[in-house]
C-alpha cells in the first residue's frame, strides 16, 4: 500500500522484544516491511523472528560490529540505508504501538496531502510489566520546531524516539540523525532538522507505549553523566546555530538556568569535580548567570549537606 513506512527496529535485547512484535502484528492495516537492525547482540532473536515470520514482512540484517555501545545515532543511520521506502518509522525493540497506529498514520497522510515530513503519535508510559505508570498530555495538533524545542526542555514535556514517523527525503536532505554522545538529545535535533524548521504534525489517533525500564539508557547511571551533560552542552551549541532568533534564546536561556538544576538529579548523580567545575563554567557563559544551585549539586554538596543533616539526628 502506498504511504507504508517501514517500522525499523535497532535490535540488541531481548527481553520485551515479543511484546514490541505482538503489537505490530495486532495492527489493524498491514502490508508494511518491518527490518530488525542486529547491532551485534549476544542475543539470539531469530528462533521468536521465526513465530512471526506468517504475521510479519520481517527483514532481518545482523551487524558485526556494535555500533550501539559508541553511536546509537550511527546504527540508525546504517539501520535507514538498508531499507528503500518513502517513510520510516524508527521503533525500538521494547515499546508497544497501539493498534491503529499504522492505519491512524495512512489516514493523517491522506488528510494532509503528505505536507509535513515528520508526523508524531501521543504516548503513554508504562513500565516493565506494560502497566501505566504516566498518562501523557496529547501533544498539539500542529506544532512548530522552535515551540516543540522550549516544550521539551522548559515545559517538562516527554518525547520519545518511537513517537515519529518522517519523510527519507527530509532524512536524506538533514544528513541523517544529528549525533551527539549517547544519542542524548539526538532524537529531539532530528526532529527539528527533519522537519526543515517548520512544523511537526500529530496523529489524532492511535499512541505508543514507551517502556521505562531499568534497561532505558535514560534511567539514571551515574556513569553516564558526564556523557549525558557534553551531549547536553553540544545540544545548546546546536539550538544556538539552528535558532539563532533573539526572542527563542531569550527564552531558551533564562528558561533553563531556573529549570536545569533541579532536573539534572534524575540524570545519574555528580559527574565528579572537575568535569562538573568545567560544565558549569560553559552553563553560567551560556545562560548569562552564574548558578549557584547547579554548582552545588554538579559538585556532589547538596548531597553532602543532606548527609550532614541526617548526621544530626
Amino acid at each position: 500500500m502506498k504511504g507504508l513506512p517501514t517500522i525499523i527496529i535497532p535490535y540488541f535485547k531481548l527481553r520485551y522484544l515479543e511484546a514490541t512484535l505482538a503489537s505490530l502484528a495486532a495492527q489493524t492495516v498491514g502490508g508494511f516491511k518491518v527490518f530488525i537492525g542486529d547491532d551485534a547482540s549476544p542475543e539470539d532473536c531469530l528462533p521468536l523472528l521465526e513465530k512471526y515470520n506468517d504475521r510479519l514482512d520481517i527483514h532481518y540484517h545482523r551487524f558485526a560490529e556494535n555500533l550501539g555501545g559508541t553511536s546509537l545515532t550511527r546504527h540508525w543511520d546504517r539501520c535507514v540505508e538498508r531499507t528503500d521506502s518513502e517513510w520510516i518509522w524508527l521503533f525500538s525493540d521494547d515499546d508497544v504501538a497501539g493498534p491503529e497506529c499504522m492505519g491512524s498514520f495512512l489516514q493523517t497522510l491522506k488528510e494532509t496531502e503528505g505536507k509535513f515530513d515528520v508526523y508524531r503519535f501521543n504516548v503513554r508510559v508504562i513500565d516493565g510489566d506494560g502497566k501505566t505508570i504516566h498518562n501523557q498530555a496529547p501533544n498539539p495538533r500542529e506544532e512548530k520546531t522552535a515551540e516543540f524545542v522550549l516544550a521539551k526542555l522548559l515545559a517538562n514535556r516527554f518525547s520519545f524516539a518511537v513517537e515519529y514517523v518522517f519523510r527519507r527525503e527530509a532524512y536524506k536532505t538533514a544528513g541523517g540523525f544529528v549525533d551527539f554522545p549517547v544519542a542524548w538529545h539526538s532524537d529531539d535535533a532530528s526532529w527539528v532538522a527533519f522537519a526543515r524548521n517548520r512544523t511537526i504534525r500529530t496523529m489524532d489517533v492511535g499512541e505508543v507505549l514507551w517502556r521505562k525500564s531499568s534497561l532505558n539508557l535514560s534511567s539514571p547511571k551515574p556513569e553516564m553523566v558526564r556523557a549525558k551533560l557534553g551531549a547536553f552542552r553540544l545540544y545548546l551549541n546546536w539550538l544556538q546555530d539552528y535558532f539563532p532568533e533573539p526572542e527563542f534564546q531569550a527564552r531558551l536561556k533564562s528558561g533553563i538556568s531556573k529549570l536545569f538544576p533541579n532536573q539534572i538529579q534524575h540524570w545519574g548523580g555528580n559527574p565528579g569535580k572537575m568535569y562538573g567545575l568545567h560544565f558549569w563554567y560553559f552553563f553560567s557563559r551560556y545562560t548569562g548567570t552564574p548558578n549557584l544551585l547547579l554548582l552545588r549539586t554538579l559538585m556532589g554538596l547538596d548531597g553532602l549537606r543532606h548527609r550532614l543533616k541526617l548526621s544530626l539526628f
